[in-house]
C-alpha cells in the first residue's frame, strides 16, 4: 500500500500521505480505492501541484517546448533519428513526431504513458492523480497544491538540454530495456514496493537527483507543515518521494512527527 497517516500529538487529529504514479493503466490504480476512503476522512485535499488553474495546464506541456526554430529533430541525424522513429512505433505504437516540437525529456514520458495505456480497457480514464484530485473536487473537500504551476515550469526549464539528449540516446540504445524499466516501476507500483520504486528512480534521475527528488522533499515538508496546523489533510505526491533517507517520510519523522502506515 502507499498511504501513511503521519501526526505529532494527537492521532485522531493525524494527516495522511499517499504515493502516486503519473499513469491511468489498472496497475496504477491498485490502491485507488484505499486513497478515496481516507480522502473521505478529511475536509482538505492536497495535490503535488494545483490542478485546478485554468489554461496553465497547456502552459505547462508548452514549457517543454523547444526554442523557436528546433526540433527533437536537431540533435540527431537523419538517418539516426529514422530509426529512433522506428524503434519507438514498433515497442510503444507511438510516433514521435507527433512530438517534434517538445524536449526530450518530455518525449520519453509521453512515450511511456501512452505505450503503457495500449490494450487497457479503460484506455480514456484519467490518470491517477488527476482521477483523486476530481475525486475530492466531487466530495466536496477543500483544494490545494503543494506546488504552483510556475514552481513545476521553473524545474523543467532547469533540467540540463546535454542530459536530455543523453537520456534519451540511452534509451534508444536498448528500447526493450526501457520499456521493461518502466513496466517494472509500475509492477512494483502495484505491489506497494515503494523502497525499490524509489531506488530504481534515484537511480535513472542521475545528475537531475537533486532537483527533481531531494530539494522538492523539503519544499514538500515545509508546505505541509504549513497546511497541518491548519487543518488534517490528505496529501498527494509521487511514490518515489517517500522513500530514503532524504525522502518525504523519514523527513517527517526528523521533524517530530510520529508515522504509520496505512493498510486497509
Amino acid at each position: 500500500m502507499m498511504l501513511w497517516k503521519f501526526y505529532k500529538n494527537d492521532e485522531d487529529a493525524c494527516s495522511y500521505v499517499y504515493g502516486t504514479i503519473h499513469l491511468a493503466t489498472e496497475q496504477a490504480f491498485a490502491h485507488s480505492r484505499l486513497a478515496e476512503k481516507y480522502i473521505d476522512r478529511v475536509a482538505h485535499y492536497v495535490s503535488e501541484m494545483n490542478l485546478d488553474v485554468s489554461g496553465k495546464g497547456l502552459e505547462l506541456a508548452e514549457c517543454f517546448q523547444l526554442s523557436e526554430g528546433q526540433t527533437l529533430f536537431s540533435f540527431f541525424s537523419d538517418k539516426r533519428f529514422g530509426k529512433y522513429r522506428k524503434q519507438i512505433l514498433k515497442a510503444f505504437e507511438v510516433d514521435v513526431n507527433d512530438y517534434e516540437r517538445y524536449c526530450p525529456f518530455y518525449v520519453l514520458n509521453m512515450i511511456s504513458i501512452i505505450g503503457l495505456m495500449q490494450g487497457e480497457t479503460h484506455s480514456d480514464r484519467q490518470v491517477l492523480d488527476h482521477h483523486l484530485y476530481h475525486y475530492a473536487q466531487s466530495n466536496g473537500k477543500s483544494l490545494e497544491g503543494l506546488e504552483s504551476v510556475d514552481d513545476q515550469i521553473r524545474i523543467a526549464k532547469a533540467i540540463p538540454m546535454d542530459y536530455q539528449v543523453k537520456s534519451f540516446k540511452k534509451a534508444m540504445k536498448n528500447i526493450s530495456a526501457f520499456k521493461k524499466s518502466v513496466e517494472i516501476l509500475v509492477q512494483l507500483y502495484a505491489r506497494g514496493d515503494y523502497k525499490s520504486l524509489y531506488k530504481i528512480s534515484k537511480k535513472s534521475l542521475g545528475q537531475i537527483r537533486p532537483l527533481l527528488l531531494y530539494d522538492r522533499n523539503h519544499f514538500f515538508l515545509d508546505r505541509i507543515e504549513i497546511i497541518v496546523k491548519e487543518h488534517p489533510s490528505f496529501i498527494s505526491i509521487g511514490a518515489a518521494h517517500l522513500h530514503g533517507d532524504k525522502g518525504v517520510l523519514a523527513l517527517f519523522k526528523k521533524r517530530g512527527y510520529k508515522v504509520k502506515r496505512v493498510l486497509v
